[in-house]
């Protein structure tokens, strides 16, 4: 059973403390349910690419109980932070009692232009800052997988 309230406990977190929003399956969850096909299973997030940021939010996600990986290098102290950049994500996860860990992607390699335009296409769910309806069609019409360009269909007809 994926942990939801740990999810949700994060995402308000991050969106209000760094320059960060939550897109992917729990954003569409909490703001267009009727297009998913299956529950998510994490969050996703998106944040500014800066270094100061990235940083914070590790260290964040550190004191939340979070291990952090870069691909498969544990994100640790003495870690080397020039190796983030080209990587794209950092991955964190938490073991929860009687639950799947709680996985959290954050995405920071996102060109500054498009993170900006989508900073301003966010709506507040539950004290989350999350993607608009526009913001989401722009993404999912950007996505190879079938079932986010069938999301994307399904947000179209709403």
């Amino acid at each position: 059973m994926v942990p939801y309230i740990e999810l949700k406990r994060m995402a308000v977190e991050l969106t209000n403390r760094f320059n960060c929003l939550l897109y992917g399956s729990l954003g569409l969850q909490l703001t267009f349910p009727q297009v998913l096909d299956e529950p998510p299973h994490d969050a996703d997030f998106l944040t500014a690419d800066s270094r100061s940021n990235v940083l914070r939010i590790i260290d964040f996600l550190h004191n939340n109980g979070y291990r952090v990986w870069s691909w498969k290098d544990p994100v640790v102290h003495g870690f080397d932070c020039d190796l983030l950049y080209g990587r794209l994500y950092l991955r964190a996860s938490k073991p929860i009692i009687g639950y799947e860990p709680a996985v959290i992607d954050i995405i920071y390699e996102v060109d500054d232009f498009v993170f900006q335009l989508l900073s301003k296409q966010t709506v507040f769910v539950e004290g989350i800052r999350v993607l608009n309806k526009d913001a989401y069609i722009r993404c999912l019409g950007m996505c190879e997988k079938e079932k986010h360009l069938k999301e994307r269909q399904r947000l179209l007809s709403l």
